[in-house]
């Protein structure tokens, strides 16, 4: 998908799109996304599975360039953008089937409990939850360890302890390739000249462009990486 979006995190439209094979996406799904970005993840699962999605994000600049994706790819009758805090919007109890907080929602977001009890609320019973998280390695390089330090890091043992608490039960998990931390890196140079959203300002771009250094040369490799999990709601 050629576009002026790209993705906040190094996930890619293969993370997007196994969830949503395993969870048996169909036109009749209705879909809620927390912190949607630029629109990619809503996209790919309007495109692919012709289902309705309503998706959340702070960033004017975002919204606009997501709504315009959706045009571009002809799926802007199935997406509903929303410049808005999904926290205080509250959708109601069992209104979607599948919820997604992909990228980084979950690594910046204040209170991650809070933002996943809203999603496992909205979920019919049944429905599921596709989240990916960055993941460091307690044994880090201090490089490493030092970069990540300011962000709240998920990990897998965090989720199989979170979720059934929350009344789902994790069904898939994987981390990302290789792969697609290249090309993440590559679209996020490019984004950063831009300057979109919060990349408007040079501190925060130059410090997201520092992570290829932290990736490549200081130890990164191995021992910071995305997390997917997909989980499966087994209580009202």
């Amino acid at each position: 998908m050629r576009t002026e979006a790209w993705r906040l995190a190094p996930g890619g439209p293969e993370f997007t799109l196994t969830a949503g094979r395993l969870a048996g996406l169909g036109p009749d799904a209705k879909v809620l996304e927390a912190g949607c970005g630029m629109g990619l993840t809503a996209v790919e699962l309007a495109k692919h599975f012709g289902c309705r999605v309503e998706a959340f994000d702070l960033f004017p600049d975002f919204i606009r360039r997501a709504e315009q994706l959706a045009a571009d790819q002809g799926v802007s009758d199935r997406i509903s953008f929303r410049c808005a805090d999904i926290l205080r919007c509250q959708p109601a109890a069992g209104c979607c089937d599948f919820a997604a907080a992909d990228g980084g929602v979950l690594t910046a977001v204040a209170d991650r409990e809070e933002l996943l009890r809203l999603l496992c609320h909205a979920l019919k019973p049944g429905g599921n939850l596709y989240l990916t998280d960055l993941t460091v390695h307690p044994y880090a390089p201090e490089p490493v360890a030092a970069y990540y330090r300011h962000l709240r890091t998920g990990s897998e043992p965090l989720y199989r302890h979170l979720l059934p608490r929350l009344g789902m039960e994790i069904i898939f998990t994987c981390l990302l390739p290789e792969s697609a931390w290249r090309r993440y890196f590559c679209d996020i140079s490019r984004a950063a000249r831009r300057r979109a959203g919060f990349l408007k300002q040079p501190e925060i771009a130059a410090k997201v462009l520092k992570e290829a250094t932290v990736h490549y040369r200081q130890g990164g490799r191995g021992n910071a990486n995305y997390l997917l999990v997909l989980a499966e709601k087994i209580c009202a």
